[in-house]
């Protein structure tokens, strides 16, 4: 399984998915977002970027289900992780669909993102998989495409909105 805010922003930046040939009114509708906020977002699930980005960095294993091959939790996460790593080039076509950041483009609606610590790009994380470092990386991304990306954590510059509730009360209040 991976994070309700990595499915989230896949979904934001994923291709619209209606099918107005579908005999389901449903698949009619358009899936595209008015506009985002997410809490501690994984925003890639490649093993080799995620590692480059944060190197203590052990998720994400298990959303491509890589069995756990020791009883002791941590580490068969470790070595579940090393196994997802080792076999990145085998499953990259699932890696890149599944991961938000790959599908980044400049008609994406606006992100928010807020993660508790600051950053440290390269360097271990306290929490390595809620890591603020993966906010860096997609910021980084949608300022290339101009897509606005409000990146939050403690000591961050240019916050706008300290929280999701005021982001989206902002975005989401009618014009006057």
């Amino acid at each position: 399984h991976f994070g309700r805010a990595c499915t989230c922003l896949w979904l934001a930046f994923h291709d619209d998915m209606a099918d107005p040939k579908s005999a389901d009114p449903i698949a009619h509708e358009s899936t595209r977002l008015y506009c985002v906020a997410v809490d501690t977002a994984q925003t890639s699930l490649d093993p080799k970027q995620m590692k480059e980005w944060t190197p203590n960095i052990d998720y994400g294993a298990t959303a491509f289900n890589f069995a756990d091959p020791t009883p002791t939790q941590a580490r068969a996460q470790s070595l579940r992780f090393a196994d997802f790593l080792a076999h990145r080039d085998e499953i990259l076509p699932w890696i890149k669909e599944y991961s938000p950041i790959e599908h980044a483009s400049r008609d994406d609606p606006p992100i928010y993102l807020i993660y508790p610590t600051p950053p440290g790009v390269g360097l271990p994380q306290p929490d390595a998989t809620h890591s603020t470092n993966f906010g860096v990386k997609l910021q980084e991304r949608l300022q290339e495409l101009k897509v606005e990306c409000e990146l939050v954590y403690p000591g961050a510059p240019d916050v706008k909105h300290p929280s999701i509730e005021a982001y989206l009360i902002e975005k989401l209040r009618p014009a006057p």
